[in-house]
């Protein structure tokens, strides 16, 4: 026992990073049940600052409202963002700052707007929103610019269960305030590579795509939608009811293995 008792003493002295980690992931966990995170920020920095000059052992304190600051989401919104025009139909011209979902049924695009067009009048706006598709969207790659046509905007909130996932909160921490539905892939219009996104990101997501098509029209169906899965990270083509049997067996996560995943075993085995 007292050989224990001196390990855990040892401990925090002799991985230093331990104590500092688990002052950051607290503050991410307080974040989840503080409504108004920067108040707290504001707060308790100053009082920890002033503690961490008189007892350094307890510096790494520091670190809490630094896990609150990573977690917290902006404040307000401004005046231009996307949900001003969630009671109208407009178009919406951006680019797609993340790699598209295909899913089931349609696809899901990550659009940083910059202008909507209403009654055809172009206004610039701000935010990033979810657009939703009912067919799947093909060529359309991370860096594009397109113009959606036709979009029902509407704000992201909450669902009315007590004590659930917020996750309003969780996508404002990303910028992301909305949600957008289109009716058809031909509403949807690409201008190809926006200049701010690196080329080298662009021509690795055109690759994949171009991979995960060749895959679709080369092999049976469902075997094609698993082996898209597994190598490029392209879920959509795998029916609910394969998901639900992959679940039942225990063996779900496969279906989230990337190509990331596959590229470093890969590594792994050609060097050794």
């Amino acid at each position: 026992m007292e050989r224990i008792a001196r390990a855990l003493r040892e401990f925090p002295f002799r991985y230093r990073i331990v104590l500092p980690l688990a002052a950051f992931a607290s503050g991410i966990l307080l974040s989840e049940h503080i409504t108004h995170s920067w108040f707290a920020i504001a707060a308790v920095t100053p009082f920890l600052g002033i503690l961490s000059l008189y007892v350094p052992g307890l510096r790494f304190f520091l670190f809490i409202p630094l896990g609150l600051l990573f977690s917290s989401p902006p404040i307000g919104i401004p005046a231009q963002n996307i949900t001003a025009f969630s009671a109208v139909t407009i178009d919406i011209e951006g680019d797609v700052y993340r790699s598209p979902e295909e899913r089931e049924r349609g696809s899901r695009l990550f659009v940083d707007a910059d202008y909507v067009i209403e009654d055809g009048v172009l206004k610039p706006v701000t935010g990033k929103l979810i657009l939703s598709t009912s067919k799947p969207v093909r060529g359309i790659a991370y860096g594009d610019r397109i113009r959606a046509i036709g979009v029902r905007v509407k704000p992201i909130t909450n669902f009315k269960n007590p004590g659930g996932f917020d996750v309003k909160r969780y996508y404002e921490r990303q910028g992301v305030y909305a949600t957008g539905f289109v009716d058809g892939e031909k509403q949807i219009i690409s201008f190809g590579r926006d200049k701010p996104y690196s080329t080298l990101l662009y021509s690795l997501d055109r690759l994949r795509l171009k991979f995960g098509y060749f895959v679709s029209g080369r092999f049976p169906h469902p075997e094609a939608g698993v082996l898209n899965a597994i190598t490029v990270g392209i879920t959509g083509g795998i029916p609910r009811d394969l998901r639900t049997e992959f679940s039942k067996a225990g063996v779900a996560h496969v279906l989230a293995i990337s190509g990331l995943h596959v590229g470093a075993v890969a590594v792994v085995f050609s060097s050794s």
